[in-house]
């Protein structure tokens, strides 16, 4: 099962399996606070996912035309789905308190440009290296373009918001990426 904490000491969702028969214990232990999240996750090497927490994907911008509006608002968009994991839609507007897309607008606006050199500079701006998403012209009828690029390189189209949601749930190993795919493309 997995336990996952939707506010951690880190500020990025977070997660951590363990048995069915231990979840009960871990619960309880945190919610006595006889043990912090810190504990739990690094408690559980056996099952702890290799990914580390990283404050900001990349959001790049391959829009043709010079409508900054248009990339802004699904920036936005990107960044209300990262918060609305686990809400019902209810309690109304989710506002973005956390920014986990940061918007990029790269030199060239050739998708094979940008995977060619996304690894480079995501490493030099502190961006997740391995995965990112892409605002281009099929962006109104399909949604932004997921791109993995390590360790193969594979993508795929998924409508806001749960596009915005899709790589917390990857980071923090709630759901693969064959997962998401799937999930995205019902």
């Amino acid at each position: 099962m997995v336990v996952v904490n939707l506010d951690p000491y880190h500020g990025h969702l977070d997660a951590v399996r363990h048995w069915p028969g231990d979840v009960g214990n871990v619960v309880g232990s945190l919610s006595m606070a006889s043990s912090d999240w810190c504990d739990e996750r690094y408690s559980v090497v056996k099952h702890k996912t290799v990914l580390t927490p990283e404050k900001w994907f990349a959001l790049y911008n391959l829009i043709d035309s010079d409508d900054d509006a248009k990339f802004d608002v699904a920036l936005r968009a990107m960044n209300e789905g990262a918060q609305s994991i686990g809400l019902d839609g209810s309690s109304g507007e989710v506002g973005v308190t956390k920014r986990y897309h940061r918007g990029i607008e790269p030199d060239s606006h050739e998708l094979s440009d940008v995977i060619a050199a996304h690894s480079r500079y995501a490493t030099s701006h502190g961006l997740a290296t391995y995965m990112f998403a892409v605002v281009d012209d099929e962006y109104d009828n399909l949604g932004p373009l997921s791109v993995k690029i390590l360790p193969e390189q594979d993508s795929f189209r998924c409508t806001n918001p749960v596009a915005g949601e899709i790589f917390g749930r990857i980071l923090v190993n709630f759901m693969t990426w064959e997962e998401v795919k799937e999930f995205a493309g019902r």
